[in-house]
């Protein structure tokens, strides 16, 4: 087994590299779809499941995607925006940072530079956050969640 590195710009073009020495393993690009006016501005991988990573960003929702699927190119888990504002406005997408909560790479949390917190439920039946918390005063830009996933 070889060890690669995954990487991606903010307009999602995604690339694996060997990083193990392993000259025989050729870099593997892909591109996922990233909308004209959002950027990616995290990724992160599952560490108890090296085929899923997130990803988030600028106007980017939530995606969680599948190395192993057929087609690595659709996202396995669509996040979707919370509901407007309370004056019906639609809520800017800004996600800063994001971690998975479980081993199963189903329950994932993400902070945004608009001070939320939100966590989201792959199996839950909704796409939109099951938790959402507004969190201090100041942008949050990044999160640490820790080795008992509480």
């Amino acid at each position: 087994m070889h060890c690669r590195l995954l990487s991606t710009n903010q307009s999602g073009l995604c690339t694996l590299l060997p990083v193990d020495g392993a000259a025989n393993v050729p870099n593997d690009s892909f591109k996922i779809n990233v909308d004209k006016n959002a950027s990616i501005l995290r990724m992160r991988g599952c560490a108890s499941q090296p085929h899923l990573f997130a990803t988030g960003g600028k106007e980017h929702e939530l995606q969680l995607w599948d190395l192993n699927a057929s087609e690595r190119t659709k996202p396995i888990f669509l996040g979707k925006n919370v509901k407007n504002s309370m004056v019906d406005l639609r809520v800017p997408v800004h996600i800063s940072d994001l971690a998975f909560l479980d081993n199963e790479g189903t329950k994932l949390v993400t902070c945004t530079a608009l001070k939320h917190v939100r966590v989201y439920d792959t199996k839950a039946s909704q796409r939109r956050p099951v938790m959402s918390l507004d969190f201090g005063t100041e942008a949050l830009r990044t999160l640490c969640v820790t080795p008992d996933h509480q």
